[in-house]
């Protein structure tokens, strides 16, 4: 008994350097974790982000169609070339906007209504499809088309139809 004692004052260096080194790498495990934890939040976020955008600006033209009296598309849209006494719906010429162009019956001139504001890195482009003859029914199809632009600039496309 005496002689354990004796030598069984406290801990020797490699311990220490064992009890350090373990420490060491669980903390560093954590961080890691938590890290990538946060990585995909961010992720996650922006891409709930965009898509409640899209969710949004689908909403909005699909009741900007259903109230309408009556309905046009056009292939090619410029702002010069509108006929005078009809509302428009269009995107921006950047993609960033979704633009009413409303028709003043008192000046003749037309008013820019912003129906979708622009979004960070997102642009829309969008597209009208009549599938079956006007006597057959009045449903119009449109496809909002987003792309959201990277930060190392690749493009990423989300479709919403309705």
């Amino acid at each position: 008994m005496y002689f354990m004692k004796k030598y069984n004052r406290g801990i020797t260096l490699i311990e220490l350097v064992l009890v350090v080194g373990l420490i060491s790498i669980i903390i560093l495990i954590g961080f890691n974790i938590f890290n990538f934890g946060i990585k995909a939040h961010k992720v996650t976020d922006k891409e709930y982000q965009i898509q409640s955008e899209m969710r949004i600006a689908s909403t909005k033209i699909n009741n900007y169609i259903r109230y309408s009296t009556a309905i046009f598309t056009l292939e090619d849209f410029e702002e010069s070339k509108l006929t005078n006494g009809w509302n428009y719906l269009t995107v921006s010429e950047d993609g960033k906007e979704i633009i009413e162009y409303i028709y003043n019956l008192e000046n003749g001139n037309y008013r820019k209504n912003i129906v979708v504001e622009a979004q960070e890195n997102l642009r829309y482009k969008l597209e009208f499809e009549k599938e079956n003859p006007y006597h057959v029914d009045k449903l119009l199809k449109f496809t909002l088309n987003g792309y959201y632009i990277n930060e190392d600039g690749t493009e990423e496309k989300i479709t919403i139809e309705a």
